[in-house]
């Protein structure tokens, strides 16, 4: 929803409390520093009453208050790529008050237009991660439009990207 009004690169994801999620797995959605809505599980009491099985995520978005932001849709055409998309993943380790905004910001800075998806796909804290930090296990697609990247050019650019995020936030490789 939010990439169809053109505003996934400004959107932030901020832990919140509201009454029909989950105290601890719940944020308000931010657009433009806007709030335009909530995600997160459903509140266990919820699951309980409901007598649910499964856990059950939902969210909300104002559009109302989307639209605002963005003026309506931002229909724009963006061609098509006919080279290969590639595909790396890594996993960091940085103190817990490192936000996955702060992260992916930094990473879509670095990277550029070759940089076609980065999402966070786990959060992890445990054994293996010292304390007062976590481990962020981020997906990342790179392609371009106009020609076929090479794996010695992405495993630069990934190099980059660590050796940024290292310097920025102290974060470390996991593994």
């Amino acid at each position: 929803i939010l990439k169809s009004f053109g505003c996934d690169r400004d959107v932030e994801y901020l832990p919140t409390t509201h009454p029909a999620l989950h105290p601890k797995r719940s944020a308000q959605i931010r657009v433009a520093n806007v709030a335009v809505g909530f995600m997160g599980e459903i509140h266990p009491k919820i699951k309980q009453e409901l007598d649910l099985a499964k856990q059950i995520y939902l969210f909300e978005i104002d559009l109302t208050n989307l639209i605002s932001i963005t003026n309506g849709f931002k229909k724009t055409f963006n061609e098509f790529s006919r080279f290969p998309k590639i595909q790396r993943d890594i996993a960091i380790i940085v103190n817990k008050e490192i936000t996955w905004q702060q992260i992916r910001q930094k990473v879509i800075d670095i990277s550029g237009e070759l940089l076609h998806n980065v999402e966070l796909f786990d959060i992890y804290h445990g054994e293996g991660v010292g304390s007062g930090q976590k481990s962020l296990a981020i997906h990342l697609i790179f392609q371009s439009i106009v020609r076929t990247l090479v794996d010695t050019e992405i495993d630069a650019l990934m190099s980059r990207i660590v050796s940024v995020l290292k310097q920025t936030f102290d974060a470390n490789l996991r593994g």
